[in-house]
């Protein structure tokens, strides 16, 4: 359940700052992006290290965003919990902050 709403709360904020970057060069304007997430960046088993699934989407997402809107939006990933749990993460967004 857990990652199903980081999913789906970046599936939403990734519609809303597509939908920012496609504005004319003009109206477009410089800002940062915040994504965070409770996981950490990476998953230990034993002696094996691997990167959590999220955090790679994220990762990904980052530097597409940042290539796509040539440098005007930067993102920034906060990965375990740096910014609060899942309710306040909710809490934020429902907010605006």
């Amino acid at each position: 359940m857990r990652n199903q709403i980081a999913t789906g709360c970046l599936a939403v904020i990734s519609a809303t700052v597509l939908a920012a970057a496609s504005l004319s060069p003009v109206q477009a304007q410089e800002f940062t992006l915040r994504l965070t997430n409770v996981d950490p960046p990476y998953s230990e088993v034993g002696d094996l290290k691997y990167p959590n699934h999220v955090y790679g989407m994220m990762q990904a997402f980052k530097n597409s965003l940042e290539a796509f809107s040539d440098g005007r939006i930067e993102v920034e990933i906060y990965h375990s919990g740096r910014l609060g749990d899942l309710r306040e993460n909710l809490e934020s967004v429902r907010a605006g902050a």
